[in-house]
């Protein structure tokens, strides 16, 4: 119970609830099944303190399918509602403990003095490019002017 309690387990019990109601006949399985893949990276793209939300939301969501949707004689569609609800339970009950995305790329704080000098270095980068250096130059480029020849590779050069 503890692996379909996991981000993986709800992850496929997703899909699995996913491709039971695409399958299901009529437009409520085809609407679960759209509740169902737009779950999947809501989970992962939401902190893990709003997944309890997210989960509280598809349970709802599905629990409304199953009370007021058109859901017929299809067990598929049957299937699929009882699926989400379950992996909605999952979510809200266990989401927050879930790891969530890395911060590597994300914003971080940057120190006030430090961001001054950012933004002095900023300047010095702009009037250099209005004396016409080249903030790409490396420092050990050769000169403008003087023009160095390739090596040879093979002779037939």
């Amino acid at each position: 119970m503890r692996r379909l309690a996991s981000r993986p387990g709800v992850t496929a019990l997703l899909s699995l609830a996913a491709v039971l109601g695409w399958t299901a006949p009529g437009p409520a399985g085809r609407g679960l099944a759209l509740l169902s893949l737009a779950t999947i990276p809501a989970i992962f793209a939401v902190p893990p303190r709003g997944r309890p939300w997210i989960g509280g939301g598809v349970v709802i969501i599905g629990g409304a399918a199953a009370a007021l949707g058109d859901l017929g004689d299809s067990w598929r569609a049957w299937a699929s509602v009882g699926i989400l609800v379950v992996a909605g339970a999952l979510t809200a009950f266990g989401g927050s403990s879930w790891p969530g995305l890395s911060r590597r790329y994300g914003h971080r704080p940057t120190d006030p003095v430090a961001a001054d000098d950012a933004g002095a270095d900023s300047i010095d980068l702009w009037r250099s490019l209005d004396r016409g250096e080249d903030p790409t130059a490396r420092d050990d480029a050769p000169e403008p002017g003087i023009q160095q020849t390739p090596p040879k590779r093979n002779g037939l050069d």
